[in-house]
């Protein structure tokens, strides 16, 4: 865990991704771990695919300004220097996005 400390506490630029098909969990998760990053002074980003995001749940995205939501959202890698992936264990369910 001290790694994962460490990495947060070194960036400034951190991206929050779920997995595909995000639920109420998985999107609570970005959204407070967004809110707690920039809490903390870092620019955080969140990122979601917006097509899969159920509009039963859309209104939790109103919690956090500036939410990135795309299918295939292009960051510029000046704006990026880690990546947060929360809610699933699964390499092929994480939301993926271009640097």
């Amino acid at each position: 865990m001290n790694g994962v400390k460490t990495a947060i506490e070194e960036c400034n630029f951190p991206v929050i991704v779920g997995h595909i098909n995000p639920d109420a969990d998985c999107i609570g998760s970005l959204v407070v771990m967004t809110s707690a990053l920039r809490a903390l002074g870092k620019q955080a980003n969140l990122v979601l695919p917006v097509s899969t995001v159920s509009r039963k749940f859309s209104f939790l995205l109103d919690i956090i300004p500036e939410v990135v939501c795309s299918e295939g959202i292009n960051l510029d890698a000046d704006a990026c220097d880690l990546i947060i992936v929360l809610d699933t264990a699964l390499k092929n369910r994480i939301f993926r996005f271009v640097i």
